[in-house]
């Protein structure tokens, strides 16, 4: 299946907060992609893309030093959806331009309570 394709699927999931499904669908094509190359590689490159796809962003505006509640939202989300397939703080922080992993531990935390309680993330 093409790149884009998952890419979409992806989102789609991320969109109805279906986060298990868009994590499984990237681990199937890494299974079934021919490159296989780097698991952990090919999986952070297929989720930032789709969460950056998701929020119509580049993954320059994904990683870079911006407070600004949309794009710190886009963090959330793959800070979230990495931890959850078992990602360290460290590492997560790493593909995030060097973040501290108590930057990580933050979004993951504030991730839960904005499912929660904001309306506008639940979006």
């Amino acid at each position: 299946m093409k790149k884009d394709k998952i890419i979409e699927l992806v989102t789609n999931h991320i969109l109805e907060s279906n986060y298990d499904s868009a994590i499984q669908i990237i681990e199937l094509q890494i299974k079934n992609d021919s490159i296989y190359y780097n698991r952990v590689k090919i999986f952070n490159e297929y989720l930032m893309d789709a969460v950056c796809f998701y929020f119509n962003i580049t993954e320059t505006q994904l990683i870079e030093m911006n407070s600004t509640r949309f794009f710190v939202d886009a963090r959330r989300i793959y800070s979230k959806l990495l931890r959850e397939k078992g990602y360290t703080y460290t590492k997560i922080g790493n593909f995030l331009n060097g973040r501290d992993h108590t930057t990580i531990i933050n979004y993951c935390k504030n991730f839960n309570n904005l499912i929660k309680y904001d309306k506008d993330f639940k979006r």
